[in-house]
């Protein structure tokens, strides 16, 4: 009885619902390449005018903090930028021995 539970297949096993993909069309276009790319430069141009112009919002202490904070960050990361592993370590070592030793772990005695 069993056997004739199994003996007709009703098809593939779907697995999580997959679905047919449906191919996509491409569409014609109306305009010409050379018109598409005289838009792009024009659109271009004027996207880059706007930005001249365009008011970022900060009046013009904020803007002279940003270009000062920028140029001070630009000359850390230059600074950074020179020293060697081994400056680095040195430094490090220096730090370390001007530093207290209140973190050290003191000394264990086996009598006490």
């Amino acid at each position: 009885m069993d056997d004739d539970a199994y003996a007709h297949v009703g098809g593939s096993l779907s697995l999580k619902k997959s679905k047919k993909k449906k191919k996509k069309h491409k569409h014609k276009h109306k305009h010409s390449k050379k018109e598409d790319a005289a838009l792009k430069d024009t659109v271009r141009q004027e996207a880059d005018e706007h930005a001249e112009k365009e008011d970022d919002g900060m009046t013009p202490a904020e803007r002279a903090f940003a270009k000062e904070q920028a140029k001070r960050e630009a000359a850390r990361i230059r600074e950074k930028a020179m020293k060697t592993h081994k400056e680095k370590v040195q430094e490090l070592n220096k730090k370390l021995d001007t530093m207290t030793e209140h973190h050290d772990i003191p000394k264990v005695s086996w009598t006490k």
